[in-house]
């Protein structure tokens, strides 16, 4: 498989961090990419197929016995998500994600949260039109936000696909507040010319990361915020902390506001079992 193909296109304009978006989206993508190519090892085509398709009601309303986190309830503070490897991810895929019916409720979970990069979703919504996009964004479809986002990125900026970024994460993509912090790592951050100006880019930056947490996903957390700190050095101290923590709610609330005038009530926050031992797993030193 032709990794190119899946980076996201802003690997391409930012040369100073094409290994940091490759890692992220790589990272996002190894388990579907590892499964793809060694399924016949690990499950049968029909549990494959329902891999690819599954997006049933119990995960995207939470498994028995799922966990509920909700934007009250305490996170993990960055300080601590952001010291974690990712050494599982180099092992045995098959016990991270749990049996294949624990993959699918993993991969759907993921695709109610917005994400594309799994697979033929990637090629799927990759191939639509601008105009296609718009339509599916339209009627709602997060996934299509988030490509639409990226198009626009690729036009016209970050200011432009920001507002498609918003719009998504409101609907409820926890994938576009990750794109956000990475946006504005590349578009502000990098472009900063004195140490404040750099240090309220990086603490907005782990804010956005960090307010993905507040919807239960803590992906931007254990690649996005951990590659950053690494890759610039950055140094989080409690005061810092702190500081990110705050934003972070801020970020959740407004968001939370968009969407309840809009009509579309609270967000849902639940965690299936599964995806719970799933971001154990990586967490894992």
């Amino acid at each position: 498989m032709d990794i190119e193909k899946i980076i996201p296109f802003v690997a391409t304009n930012h040369s100073k961090k094409t290994g940091f978006i490759i890692g992220l989206v790589a990272a996002s993508i190894a388990i579907i990419l590892w499964l793809n190519s060694n399924k016949n090892n690990l499950i049968s085509s029909e549990h494959h197929t329902q891999l690819e398709i599954t997006q049933t009601a119990s995960v995207e309303y939470g498994l028995p016995g799922a966990r509920q986190q909700t934007a009250q309830q305490p996170t993990q503070p960055i300080t601590q998500t952001t010291q974690q490897t990712l050494s599982p991810l180099a092992a045995d895929f098959q016990s991270i994600m749990g049996n294949p019916a624990d993959m699918a409720q993993v991969k759907s979970w993921f695709d109610t949260r917005g994400y594309v990069y799994w697979g033929e979703a990637n090629n799927e919504y990759g191939s639509y039109s601008e105009d296609t996009l718009k339509k599916l964004s339209a009627g709602g479809d997060i996934r299509a936000m988030k490509k639409l986002g990226d198009l626009y990125y690729g036009e016209f900026g970050f200011d432009k696909a920001k507002e498609v970024y918003l719009d998504a994460a409101v609907h409820g993509s926890t994938d576009a507040i990750h794109t956000i912090g990475t946006m504005i790592s590349i578009s502000i951050f990098d472009k900063a010319k004195t140490p404040e100006t750099k240090q309220a880019a990086a603490i907005e930056t782990l804010a956005w990361y960090n307010a993905a947490s507040l919807r239960g996903d803590r992906w931007p957390n254990i690649v996005g915020a951990k590659d950053f700190i690494k890759i610039e050095n950055f140094q989080v101290t409690k005061e810092i902390s702190d500081q990110i923590q705050k934003r972070s709610q801020e970020i959740y609330d407004d968001l939370a506001q968009k969407r309840r005038s809009l009509g579309l009530g609270e967000f849902d926050n639940t965690i299936p079992v599964s995806v719970e031992s799933y971001f154990q797993q990586l967490e894992m030193p």
